[in-house]
Order: structure tokens, then sequence, then C-alpha cells
């Protein structure tokens, strides 16, 4: 037993984890400390408008690299990451360029499609939003690949602290959705920042010298099943995880809008801690395994089980005592966020356990399958929200909703880890 304790505490695996999830447990813990204050100074159609906003920054975010910062990860060589960044942050002004324009010629059409009128005037706010977003992706890619764990960490500690401390003392001015949309962008702006300043200031004398015009074409064709494959499936993904918001605010209302944004930010929090931190380590780990060894099974098998025995008492807590948590924190008026809790914990269960097949897709460059499964995903979601939403109410949409995610989840966890074992026995 004292062996084992030993081993663990000399593991860099488990004390990169250990210093990203410190990042992130502070800043969980700030959002989860002024949750119960949010609620009570912000109304929940003032959450709808901000889970809409999200919800669109979501979805542009997760192709604004065009998914060039996964392949940071990848290169044998230093140099050639650096390169890989490089790529990454032009394509991101690219895509923020095309944002923009986008917002100034549509923004008042899109903020009628999506049945809030009053989100049009933030929309404004949505390029900045995407410009850190998408630097933030590159950077942390880049340090993750440099195994700079403590820098992440800092950079999220930033986040959390600029969101809540725009949104508590705006919120307590009664503006309305201004608040927790700022702070929203705020704090990513502040993340990116911090992150930026402390990747330059450690490494810019190596990036400036292995940067090269020649190189950075030459890697934009060389990866390009990630911005032909890549781009595609996140952006079905980022879709399909985001259908409630835009479904529910086109049946139902946006005070409903707000009572799923609340339930489904707050279970992100305990899941995201380990996860968002898992995520980064795992992949480093997948990477750097595969270019050694070429064999992976173990180290993923490993990981999905580890991750099913943290959630699983979580899951079961919201599961059966779902509302009766919510109205007790935050107030009676969010106990169908409770409701809803009960649903989406189990998607966001097996979406947390599903972690290590899904990094160790990339890393194989299985995108093309990756592709066929979100196209399916999203088909199957868009159909049960239209037919939920024309005849049932939204606990049945999200219900429905849910119960797809974890079928799918399972599905692509087990093809995953067959294919991976199927790997490794013709390949010893």
């Amino acid at each position: 037993m004292k062996k084992s304790v030993t081993r663990l505490k000399k593991s860099k695996f488990i004390r990169n984890i250990a210093i990203l999830m410190s990042g992130t447990a502070i800043g969980q813990g700030m959002m989860v400390a002024a949750a119960p204050i949010l609620s009570r100074i912000y109304d929940p159609t003032d959450f709808g408008v901000l889970g809409l906003f999200t919800a669109l920054v979501s979805i542009i975010s997760v192709i604004a690299c065009w998914r060039y910062e996964l392949a940071i990860v990848l290169p044998k060589e230093d140099e050639d990451a650096a390169n890989v960044l490089a790529l990454a942050c032009l394509i991101v002004l690219f895509m923020t360029g095309i944002t923009a324009i986008l917002v100034l010629l549509g923004r008042s059409w899109i903020a009628e499609q999506l049945g809030s009128s009053e989100l049009g005037s933030y929309l404004w706010w949505l390029p900045i939003s995407i410009l850190g977003a998408g630097l933030y992706q590159a950077l942390n890619y880049w340090s993750t690949r440099r195994k700079k764990f403590k820098q992440l960490s800092i950079s999220r500690i930033f986040r959390s602290f600029g969101t809540v401390g725009v949104q508590l003392p705006v919120g307590l001015m009664k503006v309305g959705a201004s608040g927790l949309v700022g702070g929203q962008v705020a704090g990513q702006a502040i993340a990116t920042v911090v992150l930026g300043y402390q990747t330059w200031r450690n490494e810019k004398s190596f990036i400036y010298k292995a940067i090269s015009k020649t190189k950075i074409k030459k890697i934009f064709i060389e990866n390009n099943e990630f911005p032909i494959y890549g781009s595609p499936q996140a952006l079905l993904n980022s879709i399909s995880q985001n259908i409630p918001l835009f479904m529910l605010a086109y049946f139902f209302t946006p005070e409903i809008v707000g009572l799923y944004t609340l339930a489904h930010r707050l279970l992100s929090v305990p899941l995201g801690l380990i996860s968002q931190s898992f995520k980064q380590v795992i992949y480093q780990k997948i990477s750097e395994t595969y270019n050694k060894e070429g064999h992976v099974y173990e180290v993923v098998l490993k990981a999905t089980v580890g991750l099913a025995a943290v959630g699983f008492i979580p899951m079961l807590i919201i599961t059966f005592a779902g509302p009766k948590i919510f109205s007790l924190i935050l107030g009676e008026e969010w106990y169908f966020s409770g409701v809803y809790s009960q649903w989406l914990i189990i998607w966001m269960f097996l979406g947390f356990i599903n972690t290590p097949t899904f990094v160790t897709a990339q890393v194989f460059k299985l995108q093309s399958f990756i592709l066929v499964y979100e196209i399916f995903l999203i088909i199957f979601r868009s159909a049960a929200f239209i037919v939920t939403g024309l005849y049932f109410d939204s606990v049945a949409s999200i219900a429905v909703y849910s119960v797809i995610g974890t079928t799918f989840n399972i599905v692509l966890i087990v093809t995953v880890l067959f294919y991976l074992r199927n790997y490794q026995q013709l390949n010893r």
C-alpha cells in the first residue's frame, strides 16, 4: 500500500493532473460559490441570454483554429509544433474577421431567429470572444505539449476571477444580462492575455526562431485532415451539444433556456474540474506513448475505468436529489433546473468517461469516423427535439436528448476501445 502511494506521488502523470486540477478547482470553486448569489440577482431570462450567447461562442470557437490546435501536440519535433501554433493563430485572426462581418450584416436576424431580441445588442462582443477563445485554444495545446501545466492552471484561475469579478458587481446594478455576458467575455479575454504573456515571456525566442513560412505551408497541407474532417466533426459536435438552447428558445421561452443554462453550468463544474485537466494531460500522454510505443490500449482502458469510478457517486446524487439540491442552494424558482439536471447528469457522466477515447481518436487520426458519428448524433438529437418540442414539454425534450447522447457515448467508447485492441494485436 505504501509503495503504491509512493509511486503515485512520484508519477509525473498524476502530478500534472494535480497541477491542472488545482487551478481548475480554485476557478470552479469561485463559480460555485458565486452561483447562489448570481441566481438571486439575475433572473432565468438573463441566464437565457447568456446561454444563447455562450452557445454561439462555443459553436464558432471550436473551428476558430480549423482544429489545427490539436496538431500542436502531435509532431515529434518542437520546431514543427511551433509552426503549427503559428498557423493556428493566423487562422484565428481570419475567423475573427469573418465573425465580425457576419455580426455586422446579420446581427438582428440572428437574434430574431433565436427568439431573443435582447441578444442582438450583445452580439457585437462575439468577435472579441472568438478571438480570445481561439488564441487560448492554440496556446493551451502548446502549453500542454511543453508540459507547462502550471501556467495553464494560473490562466484558469484568472479566467474565473475575471468572470465572477464582473458578473457580481454589475449584477447588483440591476442592468440585466449585461453583467453575465460581459463577465463571460472579460474572463476569457483575461485568461488569454495571461496565458499569452507567460508563453511569450518564457518561449518567445524559441518560437520566433522556429517559425518558417515554408514549414507553415507544408504543415497546412500535411495536416489537412484536421480542417477537412476535424472541423466539420467539431462543428457538428458543438451544435449537437448546444441544440437544447436553440430548441428550447424556439419551442418554449427564454426563461426555460435560463433554467437549462444554469443546470448545465453547475453540473459542468464538478465534472469539468477533473475532465478538463485530465483531457490536457491524457492527450499529451497518449501522443507521447503512441510516438514511442505505438500501443495505447491499456492506457485508454485504465483511464476510462478510472473516470467512471470517480464520477459514479456524484451522478447518483444528482439523479435522485437534483430538484431538492437546486431549490435549496439557488432558490425555489430554480426547481426545474434541478429536474433538468436529473436527466442531464446521465449524459454528462458518459461524456465525462468518454474523454480518453475521444482524444485517442484524434491521435490515431480517426476524424472521418468521428465525423460520421457526429452526423448521425445530430440527426437523432434534432429529430427528437422537434418531436418532443411539438408534442411534449421541456422536461421530455431534455430527457430524450440526454438518453440519445448517453447511447451514442457508449457506442463511441466501445468502438474506439475495440479498434485499439485490434490495432495492438496486429502490430505486436
